[in-house]
């Protein structure tokens, strides 16, 4: 079969990777480079350089199965690296750090007032709790309600909690009520922080995580049509064509969408109606990534660095955290100087002089739609020789990508063996 691929991040790619020995696969990207949320640059000081991951960086071998699978099949390392999250609130002067164990959780001065004693409880009964309540499935109680059904104070609960979940998506602008409590142990989970063995410790992709991207799309053979938007699809009985954005038509067997849920939808020509209701249940969240130096967006009162960092502003219900990480420590770098990435959801406040880089990024924004609409995920996949793939169908996550490419491409090879029998 002749198959579209529209869109060259991780999704796109592995379903691409995966088809290209048996169909004639060709892949559209809009930018001018690869890998969507895996993204790398070379970072030079002295006389030496590395590559530095501005994207997705960190994985457990536990909760990112077919992403290891991955990293097996093209021969790629990895290597761990410490596991730390300082939660900071510099003017109520409190502070948490989230590690390899419960020993991490606070410094000795601090664990005689009493939210971080309310804290440190609460977080041992959620590393007792977590598979219990992701077994129930329960997609429907808020976030507030399971807080209060466990008596969670409200001083934690807005100190704590809700810095914690905003901090997932980025500084995302949300409330406890808005959340699903499902999505906190379903993200705590599969970032590893609930769990202290070995396969849930964190891991790097040794050389920088561009080198998934680079050996996905070395192994095409068709190259990546980069600076190709796809404007229009028409789906016909017998075939799909595609146009792009200089007018130029080509037509397929199968086209799959690997672009951001909404995206595909307005390319879309004459979408069913199921399509309709459910690619506009993902939302979206846009915001600036700031690679810099100011050093004042990681400062706490613990000696010891971290890889990830949530400075918590006094009113966290209105204005959310910044969250920081310091790519020297999360990813080893060996790089004199301090390279920190601030996702800037509610404002970039970092000093040209001290900025390197900025990015856009999109990512999915968690909701109850979202939720509710996810386990429909094979009512409009396969319609119309249609496949839809990405984060989205899950929480966000590069193994959500992954899983939601992997779920489709046996889809695509039962529509052929149900072509091959008409």
């Amino acid at each position: 079969m002749r198959i579209a691929v529209v869109g060259a991040g991780i999704a796109g790619l592995t379903c691409a990777y995966m088809l290209c020995s048996k169909h004639k696969v060709y892949v559209y990207e809009k930018n001018n480079r690869p890998g969507g949320g895996i993204f790398s640059i070379k970072y030079k000081e002295d006389n030496s350089e590395s590559y530095v991951d501005l994207g997705f960086s960190i994985y457990n071998r536990k909760h990112y199965p077919n992403l290891v699978n991955l990293l097996d099949q093209l021969k790629i390392r990895s290597q761990e690296v410490p596991k730390s999250i300082i939660i900071n609130h510099p003017n109520s002067k409190l502070y948490w750090c989230l590690g390899e164990n419960s020993s991490s959780f606070f410094s000795p001065t601090t664990f005689l007032k009493p939210i971080n004693y309310k804290v440190f409880s609460l977080w041992r009964r959620w590393k007792k709790q977590w598979k219990s309540f992701l077994e129930k499935k329960d997609i429907k109680t808020p976030l507030s309600e399971y807080l209060k059904e466990q008596g969670v104070a409200e001083d934690v609960q807005k100190k704590f909690v809700l810095p914690l979940i905003q901090s997932f998506w980025c500084g995302l602008r949300s409330t406890l009520d808005d959340m699903p409590a499902y999505y906190l142990f379903s993200y705590l989970s599969k970032i590893g922080l609930l769990e202290d063995h070995e396969e849930a410790r964190w891991r790097i992709i040794r050389g920088g995580g561009f080198r998934i991207i680079s050996q996905l799309v070395s192994a095409l053979i068709n190259p990546v049509r980069f600076y190709t938007e796809i404007v229009k699809i028409s789906r016909r009985t017998e075939y799909v064509e595609i146009t792009t954005h200089t007018g130029e038509k080509e037509t397929f067997d199968v086209v799959i969408l690997a672009i951001p849920a909404n995206d595909a939808l307005k390319i879309l020509e004459k979408p069913t109606p199921s399509e309709e209701q459910i690619l506009p249940s993902f939302g979206y969240e846009e915001f600036d990534v700031v690679l810099h130096s100011d050093e004042r967006f990681i400062q706490t009162p613990l000696k010891d660095p971290a890889g990830w960092y949530i400075q918590v502003s006094d009113t966290p219900e209105k204005i959310p955290p910044t969250v920081t990480w310091k790519l020297n420590h999360l990813q080893q770098l060996s790089i004199k100087t301090p390279l920190l990435l601030t996702f800037a959801s509610h404002g970039n406040y970092v000093p040209a002089d001290k900025t390197i880089t900025v990015l856009r990024r999109k990512i999915p924004k968690p909701t109850w739609k979202m939720l509710s609409v996810q386990k429909r995920f094979t009512e409009i996949n396969g319609t119309n020789r249609t496949y839809f793939c990405g984060d989205y169908w899950g929480d966000g996550t590069l193994e959500d990508s992954i899983v939601s490419a992997l779920q489709v491409i046996p889809l695509i090879e039962q529509q052929q063996a149900r072509t091959q029998t008409i």
